[in-house]
């Protein structure tokens, strides 16, 4: 559904805003599975596209518990054709025909019908939601 915009009494337009996310604390599993711990999600995806390096990738548990967020960060000229998505492994195949491979940690666990991807340019974003145990 999209949103309306009113006119206002004074004439003007009133442009609805969006809530704010609240603040709360996010697990970052780097590809050492090393667990990070920061307080802004804002602040937090802006620092991670900006710390990740070429080839490679963050996963996230998002501040919705059950749905895993992944950031890859591909070489600056690729662009992401596919995502690929299994239990245990994301395949992302780029414009360069090349495959980059994440095994995913045995402590996540995914169902892979639930994958959506979005891209732009070099970078992707893949949400998946927990397996349900």
């Amino acid at each position: 559904m999209e949103d309306v915009i009113e006119l206002g009494a004074d004439g003007t337009f009133e442009i609805p805003q969006a809530a704010k996310i609240p603040s709360q604390k996010s697990q970052w599993y780097d590809d050492a599975k090393n667990i990070q711990y920061t307080e802004s999600p804002e602040t937090e995806f802006e620092n991670v596209i900006r710390g990740l390096g070429n080839n490679a990738f963050k996963i996230m548990k998002s501040n919705n518990p059950n749905v895993y967020v992944i950031i890859v960060k591909l070489l600056e000229s690729e662009i992401c054709l596919d995502c690929l998505v299994s239990n245990t492994t994301i395949d992302v195949v780029t414009s360069n025909n090349r495959t980059l491979r994440i095994n995913l940690p045995q402590d996540v666990n995914i169902d892979p019908k639930t994958a959506t991807s979005t891209s732009w340019k070099e970078l992707v974003t893949i949400k998946i939601n927990q397996l349900n145990k």
